[in-house]
């Protein structure tokens, strides 16, 4: 009696899943109905599409996007209007970036940004990991969050940046305009060779997306070195890597460079390279 009963609430449940009941009011989304449940809750689907309880003030019913996403996109329309704006107006002036007290790495006074009819761009609020795409391997993230910070979010889906600079303090942002590289570039290039796609905010208030195989490829690859000069990075999809719990180190002493740097090349130009190299 016990399984009948059971079997008959998992019938009840499959047919409320499938068929909405009709005092259901419309919904944006075709087959989700719009009542909520208990706690506020109401159907949605998850990023595969199957049936599931999410908060419609979360951004889940929403296209599958997060909060953080869809704060990223009211973020992103304020800077682009203030550039606009400037723009249109044909004010003079400096563009610069305030980061909300962070410590830089900069080579000159801060003095140079202020003055002039400067327009002061607040990216303090770029601070979001916004997804970790296991399908896509990438991990989307604003340009102000840092090594540490990225690390921290992709390691329990047991991933790894395919290049993390050591710097822990080092952010995505510096990483792609700065020519970072690290132990692992000998295979992945650049910080951003081993990136999918960056959004851009540009000095007339347009956003460009651009990727090696999509957009403006030449703005795309122009961003490593060019330390803010083209434009206000606003997102970055990094490439992920299955990462193992332990790494083997082996130390190997020289004392002539020739011979050090003629291991070095037979070891990378070997058939199985090792997946880290660090001289010092």
């Amino acid at each position: 009696m016990r399984q009948r009963a059971v079997v008959t609430a998992s019938l009840l449940l499959l047919a409320a899943l499938s068929c909405p009941s009709a005092s259901h009011t419309a919904s944006s989304s075709p087959g989700i109905p719009a009542s909520p449940s208990a706690g506020g809750l109401v159907w949605g689907k998850d990023r595969k599409g199957n049936p599931t309880l999410v908060d419609p003030n979360d951004g889940a019913a929403h296209a599958g996007q997060s909060a953080k996403e869809r704060r990223h996109e009211e973020v992103v329309e304020d800077l682009s209007s203030t550039l606009k704006t400037h723009f249109r107006e044909g004010q003079p002036g400096k563009i610069t970036m305030a980061r909300g007290g962070r410590a830089g790495h900069r080579v000159h006074d801060s003095e140079l940004k202020k003055g002039g009819g400067a327009v002061r761009l607040d990216v303090s609020r770029l601070t979001n990991v916004l997804r970790v795409d296991e399908e896509r391997m990438v991990a989307v993230v604003e340009p102000q969050v840092t090594m540490e910070k990225l690390v921290d979010k992709t390691l329990p889906f047991g991933l790894l940046p395919k290049v993390v600079p050591e710097f822990k303090h080092i952010t995505v942002g510096g990483a792609v305009m700065g020519t970072a590289l690290e132990s692992t570039s000998h295979e992945h290039g650049l910080f951003l060779d081993a990136c999918e796609r960056a959004e851009v905010l540009l000095p007339d208030g347009r956003v460009e997306v651009c990727g090696p195989r999509q957009g403006d490829r030449e703005l795309f690859y122009a961003l490593s070195g060019s330390y803010g000069t083209l434009g206000c990075l606003l997102k970055v999809e990094v490439g992920l890597v299955r990462c193992t719990p332990f790494v083997k180190v082996c130390y190997t002493l020289y004392t002539d460079t020739e011979r050090a740097l003629g291991r070095l090349r037979e070891l990378v130009e070997s058939p199985n390279p090792p997946p880290f190299f660090e001289g010092i």
